[in-house]
């Protein structure tokens, strides 16, 4: 007999959020006015963090907040 296929999807809530990591970014660069890419991720607690770190980066970029500057060390943000 064919018994239909049950499928279970979970979902995982992370203590992450765009907009949390959106203000880490902009305080970080209040004091320096400049960060490198590798100052932004300087402390992530794991790969999901880094993700949402770098979301955050792009919605900045992509609200005119914050520029990329390039020709002035490695992947600048100010």
């Amino acid at each position: 007999m064919n018994w239909p296929r049950i499928v279970v999807h979970e979902i995982t809530p992370y203590n992450y959020t765009i907009e949390q990591e959106k203000a880490g970014i902009l305080d970080k660069l209040k004091s320096r006015h400049k960060l490198t890419f590798e100052q932004v991720f300087e402390q992530f607690d794991n790969r999901v963090h880094a993700i949402f770190l770098f979301l955050s980066i792009l919605e900045l970029i992509q609200e005119g907040i914050i520029l990329i500057t390039i020709g002035e060390g490695v992947n600048n943000f100010g």
